[in-house]
């Protein structure tokens, strides 16, 4: 089920903004996936209109890949006519929650992607002077 941007007669709208980070280009190939009371629906990164009926929904998040990257999930109140902003934001570590909430969210894992990716260009950098060290002393 794609959403669509008409909210049905005295519907409602969930005003979906999904994100990524900037440097989870994995993710461009996967959109987003909201569960809303069982009911799967696929989004695209970025403006979703989701059409629902008034009622209690409870709304689950996440990542479609190899496993569920980013689950997040909270229970929606929606009354007839409204436009319920949700903003759902994907983490930066596939290992991670994602966050969710009314207002904007950021995505969780940031410290610790940059430490890992840090650590790694430190590693690779030191085998290469290692390397290059060896090479010029004839070891």
């Amino acid at each position: 089920m794609q959403p669509n941007p008409q909210p049905p007669q005295a519907g409602a709208v969930l005003n979906i903004t999904t994100t990524k980070p900037f440097l989870a280009w994995m993710m461009a190939f996967t959109p987003p996936r909201v569960s809303l009371n069982g009911q799967e629906i696929k989004l695209r990164w970025g403006q979703n209109q989701v059409p629902v009926q008034p009622g209690r929904y409870d709304l689950q998040m996440y990542v479609p890949y190899l496993w569920r990257i980013g689950q997040a999930g909270m229970p929606v109140d929606v009354y007839p006519g409204a436009q319920v902003p949700v903003f759902y934001a994907a983490p930066w570590w596939a290992y991670m929650g994602g966050a969710i909430g009314h207002q904007q969210v950021e995505s969780p894992g940031k410290t610790v992607a940059i430490a890992v990716n840090v650590g790694a260009l430190a590693l690779l950098v030191l085998i290469i002077i290692c390397s290059c060290a060896g090479v010029l002393t004839g070891n």
